[in-house]
């Protein structure tokens, strides 16, 4: 019954973000439409991640309140949001209507990893993070592809129309194989605010240099990768290939990353993910030919894996009645670094160049095999 659900969940979070991996493919095409700068069509990036600042009030909700709901009816409601607002005449409607469907959203990440803890064994914890991420990240390769199909097929405006109905479906879905399900505990009394905090934050703050420096290995290196290959004299499609090799490879990082960690050891995994990483960055300068796509298969192996292991560190070692509230930290940190990452690694490209950025991701990777020492543990599962 456990596994059914887990297959759900998933299942629902791959459906879930396929519709924000839309997002990209339409902004230059409502630039044109309606004659929005590259700014304002940039904005509804920013709304929809903006309900991110609230994970840490969602999560305390989660662990006192049956969060399921909510939970089986996000994929729907983000489905008919993000499939309509192209068609919304007000600007500011469609903002907010963006901000909506991201609130949504945080509710989803936040309370699946919460179900998924429930029940699940110390030797399987990891491989269901493993999966949660797995779905994740496969939505941002297959949807771009998705919805330029659509848009070739159907046209701009209507083109998704067809893809509300497997946003509704799923709820539906959602809402039949979870009933019974909760997100509440078997905890004698709802503890507060300050003592969630209080359990929380010594389990997540010796994580905070790991969410950092994955912030400069996922998202800032996925951000700027065409164009340091475009800047090595590769051509643009050259540029997207490696991307979506790196892609395709992070995907399988992010899966066997966390079914490793079970077996042994989550130190040992991030040990091993950050060790890469000091050894890949400085060689991806100099590779050429075979041997550029090969670092980059590798790197996209090691840069995803440790998202996974971090999520399984984190449930495994709070309390069940305090996860909700856990994984909202998380996901705020994990926000916070994840923009700056980006932000940062622009800054450092524009005054060192390429070599300086990846140099300075290295050392990133190089302390924090210092801090991944400090971070709590239970022993390996003997499988």
């Amino acid at each position: 019954m456990f596994k059914s659900r887990v297959l759900l969940v998933v299942s629902g979070h791959f459906i879930h973000d396929c519709y924000i991996g839309f997002l990209p493919i339409f902004i230059p095409l409502l630039v044109q439409s309606h004659g929005l700068s590259m700014t304002m069509a940039g904005l509804f990036i920013v709304c929809y991640r903006m309900p991110t600042v609230f994970s840490i009030p969602l999560g305390y909700l989660n662990d006192r309140k049956n969060m399921c709901l909510p939970f089986v009816l996000a994929p729907g409601i983000v489905a008919v949001i993000l499939s309509s607002f192209a068609m919304l005449d007000s600007l500011p409607l469609a903002y907010t209507a963006m901000v909506a469907a991201g609130l949504c959203s945080c509710v989803y990440h936040l309370v699946g990893p919460a179900l998924l803890s429930q029940k699940s064994q110390r030797h399987t914890l990891g491989k269901y993070m493993g999966l949660w991420m797995l779905c994740g990240e496969a939505s941002r390769f297959v949807a771009p592809i998705l919805g330029a199909l659509a848009v070739g097929w159907w046209g701009f405006g209507q083109s998704v129309w067809p893809f509300v109905y497997v946003g509704l479906a799923c709820s539906a879905v959602l809402f039949w194989g979870l009933r019974g399900a909760s997100t509440l505990t078997k905890a004698a009394r709802k503890p507060s605010m300050r003592e969630s905090l209080h359990i929380c934050l010594p389990v997540v703050l010796p994580l905070l240099p790991v969410i950092i420096a994955q912030g400069f290995l996922g998202p800032a290196l996925f951000a700027y990768l065409p164009s340091f290959l475009v800047f090595q004299g590769h051509t643009l499609v050259q540029g997207g290939s490696g991307l979506g090799l790196f892609e395709a490879c992070g995907l399988c990082g992010a899966f066997l990353g966390g079914a490793a960690s079970d077996k042994f050891g989550r130190r040992a995994l991030l040990r091993a993910c950050y060790g890469a990483s000091i050894v890949l960055l400085p060689a991806l300068l100099y590779a050429q030919s075979i041997f550029l796509y090969i670092m980059l298969a590798f790197l996209g192996f090691f840069s995803l894996m440790s998202a996974p292991v971090v999520m399984a560190t984190i449930m495994q070692n709070i309390p069940e009645e305090f996860r909700g509230i856990g994984n909202g930290i998380y996901m705020c940190a994990n926000f916070v670094c994840a923009s700056l990452g980006i932000f940062c690694y622009g800054l450092l490209i524009d005054w060192v160049g390429f070599s300086g950025a990846f140099a300075t991701s290295a050392a990133l990777g190089l302390c924090c095999l210092f801090f991944i020492q400090r971070i709590k543990e239970a022993p390996a599962a003997k499988l």
